[in-house]
């Protein structure tokens, strides 16, 4: 919502900016998300891009488990979206995602970004690893651990 209201002071104030909004998949349960995106739509306001971390997790677990959005980028279309789809671990999916979005005129656009909750991090990837995690001392250090070898593995050029 306050992303559509910035978005269109830029489209009446005639700016020369976009606005991004970045939103998780959980909090695209929530009605003020779709207020706002049917107000967007209905304005035609074109200077919005939202981006949807697409990870299926919300605060309190699986999607699944709770109140799915699925199917998201159909619901999306319906509010008369322009949506684009990318795997949120990969710099050029987003990049094209986005510039697609950016070329979009007369209506918003939506990036949904299909990601892994805590890519990255094997202790913090795995499919049963909760939404909101507090590392024990030990789990820390290994992260820690492990992103120190990662980083000396890229500044060799060995990208395994």
């Amino acid at each position: 919502p306050v992303a559509c209201g910035m978005a269109l002071g830029a489209a009446i104030d005639g700016g020369f900016y976009r606005v991004y909004s970045l939103l998780g998949d959980g909090e695209c349960n929530e009605g003020s998300i779709w207020e706002a995106a049917l107000i967007a739509a209905n304005l035609q306001i074109d200077r919005i891009t939202a981006i949807v971390d697409r990870n299926h997790k919300s605060s309190y677990g699986w999607m699944t488990d709770r109140n799915e959005v699925s199917p998201l980028a159909e619901k999306w279309r319906a509010f008369n979206w322009a949506v684009f789809e990318c795997d949120g671990h990969d710099f050029a999916s987003i990049t094209q995602a986005l510039s697609g979005a950016e070329a979009v005129q007369g209506r918003p656009s939506v990036v949904i970004c299909h990601t892994i909750k805590g890519k990255g991090l094997p202790i913090t990837e795995e499919p049963d690893t909760p939404a909101h995690i507090a590392l024990s001392p030990d789990d820390y250090r290994a992260c820690l651990k492990y992103l120190d070898e990662v980083e000396s593995r890229l500044g060799n050029g060995t990208h395994s």
